[in-house]
């Protein structure tokens, strides 16, 4: 979106030999400043850590970005906005888009400058995208498609309000809880309501509660006593799968573990 139009770029054969070639360069860089000889060395968490950093210093560094954000602290000025979170969003935004028109998308970059691998089949297995509809089904598929999002509006509006409820009410219980062990309160510093709560806490409700309408909502943190389990954001998906052979943990297998005897 580049002043309220919709552009759309296809890059070059040329523009995509070159992204890839900086983003090796970038690696060899790395690699290099680490005394790291193995060219086919996949970057531990740590390592992936530091050279995106390095990547986005020198990006966020540069005299068009330090343009941007400036603009951006005026314009959070004038409309009265909390300045840090204004650019710092400006600038995850632009930070990200970059990325795609380097890679094709954030993830792709991440593959290529972990793993110093670009081969075409490699990106396939890890990329492949879903079957494309036929001509006279996208008519219909983007007309169930709009439908379904004006339905879901509604109903993702009530489960977030409603897991948010559950989740507060296990905290609030938690702290009442804490408080009256700790002897800075007793129980006639809280309303029978409250109490209920902290008895339904005891009884493992509250946790089951909460736990139930996150999952309906389909994002925030699960809990089973002192183990958590977040649930949709961004966990590192395909380029963790591929390159660490890491599997996502299902939450429904998260809640139905025990603790060992």
């Amino acid at each position: 979106m580049v002043d309220g139009r919709q552009i759309t770029h296809i890059a070059t054969a040329d523009e995509t030999r070159d992204a890839i070639a900086d983003l090796l360069r970038r690696r060899k860089t790395y690699l290099d400043s680490k005394k790291i000889q193995d060219e086919q060395h996949v970057l531990d968490h740590p390592q992936r850590k530091e050279i995106l950093e390095i990547w986005k210093a020198e990006y966020h560094n540069s005299d068009e970005q330090k343009r941007y954000q400036a603009r951006d602290a005026a314009e959070a000025l004038e409309n009265r906005t909390h300045k840090k979170n204004f650019v710092k969003g400006r600038m995850h935004s632009r930070w990200s888009r970059h990325l795609q028109r380097v890679a094709g998308t954030g993830a792709i970059a991440h593959v290529i400058l972990f793993t110093g691998r670009a081969d075409f089949q490699f990106l396939q297995k890890i990329f492949s995208e879903r079957p494309v509809p036929a001509d006279e089904d996208r008519d219909e598929e983007e007309a169930q498609r709009l439908k379904n999002a004006v339905r879901d509006k509604e109903e993702n509006k009530r489960l977030k309000h409603e897991a948010a409820v559950a989740r507060y009410n296990l905290r609030w219980a938690k702290f009442i809880q804490f408080q009256i062990d700790a002897g800075r309160k007793t129980w006639d510093d809280y309303t029978q309501d409250e109490i209920d709560l902290v008895y339904d806490l005891q009884k493992g409700e509250l946790e089951m509660i909460a736990n139930k309408a996150t999952l309906a909502f389909g994002h925030g943190t699960l809990r089973r006593g002192d183990e958590s389990m977040s649930i949709g954001g961004s966990t590192g998906g395909r380029v963790r799968e591929y390159i660490d052979n890491w599997t996502p943990m299902n939450p429904q297998e998260f809640l139905r573990r025990r603790e060992d005897p």
